[in-house]
This record gives C-alpha cells, sequence and structure tokens, in this order.
C-alpha cells in the first residue's frame, strides 16, 4: 500500500476515533479511542516519511526534520486546545470537533494534490516509481544514480 492510501485509510480512522470522543464514553471507552487515534496518528507519520525521499530525495534529512519539528508542534497543541475547549466550554467536544474538522480539511488536501503528485514524483496511491528498466537495478549513492545489469 502506498503512502496516499496509507495515509487516507488512517485519517479516516482518527476522524472516526475523534467523532467517537464527542460522544463522551466511559472511561474505558475513552481510553481505547484515543489509543486508535494516537495509533492512527503515528501510523500517519509513518506514511509521510514514506514519502519524503520520494518528493525530496537529495533533501531527506532536512525535509524530514522540518517535517517532524511541525509534527511537534501538533503534538503540543493537543493538550493546550483540550484544556482550553473544557475551561470555556465545561466539555471537550469543541476540541475534538476542531481537531476532526483540521483532519478532514487534511484529508481533502492530501487527496486533491495527489492527483498532480502522480503526475509527477509518484505512482497510483503514494508507491514509488520504479524508474530502473525491468533489466537492472539500480544503485543509489553519494547523488548518482548507477544502472547494473542483472
Amino acid at each position: 500500500m502506498g503512502g496516499i492510501t496509507t495515509l487516507s485509510v488512517v485519517f479516516l480512522i482518527a476522524i472516526a476515533g475523534l467523532f467517537g470522543l464527542m460522544t463522551t464514553p466511559p472511561l474505558i471507552a475513552t481510553t481505547l479511542l484515543f489509543m486508535l487515534c494516537f495509533a492512527a496518528l503515528g501510523a500517519c507519520i509513518g506514511a509521510t516519511f514514506q514519502l519524503v525521499p520520494l518528493r525530496w530525495p537529495l533533501t531527506t534529512a532536512v525535509a524530514g526534520g522540518m517535517i517532524g519539528e511541525i509534527g511537534a508542534l501538533g503534538g503540543g497543541i493537543l493538550p493546550n486546545l483540550l484544556g482550553q475547549s473544557k475551561q470555556h466550554t465545561g466539555s471537550y467536544h469543541a476540541s475534538f470537533l476542531l481537531y476532526a474538522v483540521l483532519a478532514v480539511g487534511v484529508l481533502l488536501i492530501i487527496r486533491t494534490v495527489a492527483r498532480s503528485w502522480t503526475r509527477s514524483w509518484i505512482a497510483p496511491g503514494g508507491r514509488a516509481i520504479d524508474a530502473a528498466p525491468a533489466d537492472s537495478a539500480a544503485i543509489v549513492g553519494s547523488g548518482r544514480i548507477e544502472e547494473i545489469p542483472v
């Protein structure tokens, strides 16, 4: 499964979990829904980092570092948003709704821009494009690609 397909599936799982949390379930169900959401968002990180070397093959470390920093910022916003929601409205519904709407927005953006990506640097679904001919193997090292007959 490619990175874009994986992102789509796990975003849908996270969105379902967030909507489940808005129902204010009992403690055990809440714990399980949080675990589901965090596992899905963790899988999103993996799918994102699967796409990074395909998009930025020569600057993978820089791009990965920047993406990691943005993810850390997003992870720090969640507890603050939950606290603000509870303080100002008396419940966590608003924060879960905001996160769910944000996740839906990101999913729609990914699905929209993925159409142009598949015409330029990845195959459908977010898979790597096989650039080497079928009768050779590609070796990547020191920023150059060499083809070796198999």
